[in-house]
């Protein structure tokens, strides 16, 4: 029988054979990063020397801002605003920013953010046709969106915020969201990992969360009205507190159904379990989420220890393997969307995320898509 098998690969590279490069240093030709953007038309690059640059920027062109020398980091004291980029493309590497990420102007078609290795402090990008994507970054204070991807990132929810990540407001956009490959850090009361308001479909999958503070779940579902279109996915996740509470890992905050699939979840000292009650919820599956012992698994990665009865736990479906192919392995180290995937050093290339189908008939169409950044 003849084997009809299709690879559909959209790799998004971050360089372009025709743009112009323009290279910013203290004694350069650009001696700030705002002269290198006002030169620089759609498509360019702009280069930038390792230096502390006292300045804030404004962007309002698809272009790539990246370091000068593979492997090096360069400061911005002040803040970052998208002013006015609807349409555009931007991709940022290698930045440090002390000031916030933040966006003005109106935005009426699709507008695309990557923020890769970089740290920045609160990141408000909530709007409906901008699709904003971090990758490899340290986030010390809120990230607010409307669409897209956060993964392998580590978010501490510093300094004082009410919540880490918020998945909030309406979105023009049709891909589905994904939370994955992060360590989420709290050292504060009442503050939440992730608050999602919208009615967006969401994937929160194999993500650690490490909670110091107290008086709150690490994950609140508060949507506003019911959703039952494509199911949403909270998946081989590892939600640990330091001090027991009575508190479920997830709640249901306001009641309102979903379509939803969780499964493959450790949790460690929420006394309430995985998720608290709502009654009448057949739109919810969920199977082989284990209350763990603290000694288990790794207080700090979230890994499971030697021996771990959270080692082969979760749900046997194949859909669902080790990437030894072997039975999942309950918490953020489980599935193919292992944590593991995103820890990997970053070198001149990498990929960022790549989404594949877990099981394929034959004779199916594969459709395989990834992010890759080229330095």
């Amino acid at each position: 029988m003849k084997r009809a098998t299709q690879f559909i690969l959209a790799l998004a590279i971050a360089a372009s054979a025709h743009a112009t490069d323009r290279v910013v240093s203290p004694s350069g030709t650009y001696n700030t990063i705002s002269s290198a953007i006002a030169a620089s038309s759609d498509g360019d690059r702009v280069l930038v020397a390792s230096g502390n640059y006292a300045e804030s920027i404004s962007l309002s062109k698809s272009l790539s801002i990246l370091p000068l020398v593979e492997g090096t980091k360069y400061t911005l004291a002040g803040s970052l605003q998208f002013q006015n980029a609807d349409g555009r493309s931007i991709t940022i590497s290698g930045i440090r920013i002390f000031g916030n990420v933040t966006r003005s102007g109106s935005y009426a078609t699709r507008t695309e953010i990557r923020i890769l290795d970089a740290y920045t402090r609160s990141c408000l990008l909530d709007e409906p046709a901008i699709r904003v994507e971090f990758y490899r970054d340290t986030v010390d204070g809120e990230i607010r969106f409307s669409s897209g991807t956060i993964a392998g990132c580590l978010l501490t929810g510093q300094p004082l915020s009410s919540t880490i990540a918020k998945l909030q407001g309406i979105t023009v956009l049709s891909e589905a969201n994904w939370i994955v490959g992060n360590q989420f850090g709290s050292n504060t009361s009442t503050k939440k990992a992730i608050l999602v308001t919208s009615l967006a479909t969401f994937h929160v999958e194999n993500n650690v969360f490490i909670d110091n503070g107290s008086g709150s779940s690490a994950l609140d579902l508060a949507l506003p009205t019911e959703q039952m279109g494509e199911a949403s996915t909270i998946l081989n996740n590892s939600f640990i507190k330091m001090t027991a509470e009575n508190l479920p890992a997830v709640v249901n905050s306001t009641g309102v159904l979903l379509n939803l699939v969780m499964k493959n979840n450790a949790f460690v000292r929420f006394s309430s379990g995985m998720i608290n009650s709502v009654s009448f919820w057949p739109q919810l599956s969920q199977s082989n989420n284990v209350g763990a012992s603290p000694t288990w698994l790794s207080l700090v990665t979230g890994q499971p220890v030697n021996g771990s009865p959270l080692i082969n736990a979760g749900d046997p479906d194949p859909r669902y393997l080790d990437l030894d192919l072997t039975t999942n392995d309950v918490g953020c180290y489980g599935g193919s969307n292992s944590r593991a995937n995103f820890l990997t050093p970053m070198g001149s290339a990498v990929v960022g995320f790549m989404q594949a189908p877990r099981v394929v008939a034959q004779g199916e169409a594969v459709n395989i898509n990834a992010v890759g950044f080229d330095r």
